[in-house]
């Protein structure tokens, strides 16, 4: 085992109150670690192995000492992203950022149409992320638009893929809404398994005639699959996968991945967020132990043949689900993955990843990134 990528959610503020934040900003109150705690956990996650630390929140940029946590990063020869709504970037801010290290940033935006996304994220939301996108241009970071597919969204992603290309940014990640945080609250807008497989065969077809165009053809797109036919699960190979989107059995095993709250808290997975006590508090107990802790992990260690799964042909691959949606869904992380659909559809972990560039599948984005090269330059 060890630690490759590490979430610090560094608060849980926003200067936006998104409907489908997953973390319920702005209304979960959490205490924020210090400065000098936040170090120390950067030095944790260093010493356990992680290569990659993405600064998130709520707003990352509502703290002061964020220069201060990237610099230290990027010391210990660690990656640092950047992910934010862009409502805060400054160009003075960015130039702060930039000579601390940063060159990786996601902007979230839902929608190329202003209405349709700040429907969602906030009003003024889509201007401070287009705003926040010229100035990453200026730095030359590497820009990632982030999108959430939902039932509003899902009918102008192809609009928004075409309007990242035309602001010059190549990289865009879709995420599939998932019913953790604010939008348990709207689960109207949910997809479907039927409803999302169909998005994701549509969107097969729109990309193809898309890179019909050289400005589309290296442009990396990538979206969560979370659901595979059923007659394809036999031929699915996961065993390669790391992060934490090979599944529960594979994060149990592997655990490269850890999601750490403002409050010290740590989970294995954005969608066990909601678990009482997590993994344990970095506050209290070091990410070493926490990594070597069997019992608190066993959550992702499913019993399979308490819910009869022994006999399915796919149960090597799906493993029993996900422990997140059965919590979010079911009430109890150790019962099936609700979303199973026996001879149709096969539940992947919702975090997996596919880049339509390359045809590649990965356990995280970076993984299925094939060509690193900042096109930017």
């Amino acid at each position: 085992m060890s630690l490759r990528e590490v979430d610090l959610h560094i608060t849980n503020k926003c200067c936006l109150n998104c409907s489908i934040c997953c973390f319920n900003c702005n209304e979960d109150f959490l205490a924020e670690m210090s400065t000098t705690e936040l170090i120390n956990v950067i030095h944790q996650a260093k010493k356990a192995g992680a290569s990659d630390i993405h600064f998130t929140g709520g707003e990352p940029l509502l703290r002061e000492d964020l220069e201060e946590l990237i610099r230290l990063s990027v010391f210990l020869d660690m990656e640092p992203r950047l992910l934010t709504n862009g409502m805060l970037l400054t160009e003075s801010r960015a130039r702060r950022l930039s000579s601390a290290g940063l060159q990786k940033i996601m902007i979230s935006i839902d929608s190329p149409v202003a209405s349709i996304n700040d429907s969602i994220r906030g009003k003024g939301a889509f201007e401070g992320a287009c705003k926040s996108i010229k100035i990453a241009k200026k730095m030359k970071w590497d820009i990632r638009i982030n999108a959430v597919i939902h039932k509003i969204t899902v009918s102008t992603f192809v609009d928004l893929i075409c309007f990242s290309e035309n602001l010059g940014v190549h990289r865009i990640s879709a995420f599939y809404l998932s019913p953790i945080g604010r939008c348990r609250k709207h689960d109207e807008l949910w997809l479907t398994p039927d409803d999302y497989m169909s998005f994701r065969f549509a969107l097969e077809g729109d990309i193809q005639r898309l890179r019909q165009s050289e400005r589309f053809q290296n442009m990396d797109i990538i979206v969560e699959p979370a659901y595979l036919l059923w007659d394809k699960g036999k031929s699915f190979d996961i065993s390669d996968f790391g992060g934490c989107g090979g599944g529960c059995n594979n994060s149990f095993m592997k655990r490269e991945y850890l999601l750490i709250k403002c409050n010290g808290d740590v989970y294995p997975c954005v969608m066990l967020h909601e678990m009482q006590g997590g993994l344990g508090n970095v506050l209290t107990h070091s990410l070493e132990n926490i990594l070597e802790n069997d019992e608190a992990w066993s959550i992702l260690k499913r019993d399979v043949t308490a819910f009869g799964c022994n006999d399915c042909s796919n149960l090597e691959l799906c493993g029993g689900g996900c422990a997140g949606y059965s919590l979010l869904m079911s009430g109890d992380p150790a019962l099936p993955d609700p979303r199973c659909n026996p001879g149709r559809l096969i539940p992947l972990c919702p975090i997996m990843k596919y880049n339509f560039n390359g045809d590649r599948f990965g356990g995280a984005s970076d993984e299925v990134i094939i060509d690193k090269i900042d096109r930017l330059q």
